[in-house]
């Protein structure tokens, strides 16, 4: 927890929760068709966008993501993903600058 990850359907987050409820395999295939094998047990977990600060703080993993990696759903991420999260990070911190620096009506 604490730690950018990369995901399969998100991008680049951060785990802000995991309670340790056990998600039953029904809703994981429904939801998440990566996370199918049936002799692992998945929890729920609550999550958020990485900051550009922590985007930046993260190192990338040295390798691509295996079929494991890939099939629990989170992985270091590679540069490549760090960069495609950074610049959206930015293009997102920018808008909200220059949002908040907008006269308001």
């Amino acid at each position: 927890m604490g730690r950018a990850v990369a995901t399969e359907q998100y991008g680049v987050v951060v785990f802000t929760d995991v309670p340790g409820e056990l998600v039953e395999p029904s809703v994981v295939t429904a939801f998440y068709p990566h996370a199918m094998r049936a002799d692992v047990d998945y929890v729920w977990g609550t999550w958020r966008s990485a900051t550009l600060t922590e985007l930046i703080r993260t190192w990338p993993a040295r390798r691509e993501a295996g079929p494991m990696e890939h099939s629990r759903g989170w992985w270091q991420p590679t540069l490549t993903e760090l960069r495609v999260a950074r610049r959206n990070a930015r293009t997102i911190e920018r808008r909200r600058r220059n949002r908040d620096l907008s006269p308001t009506s």
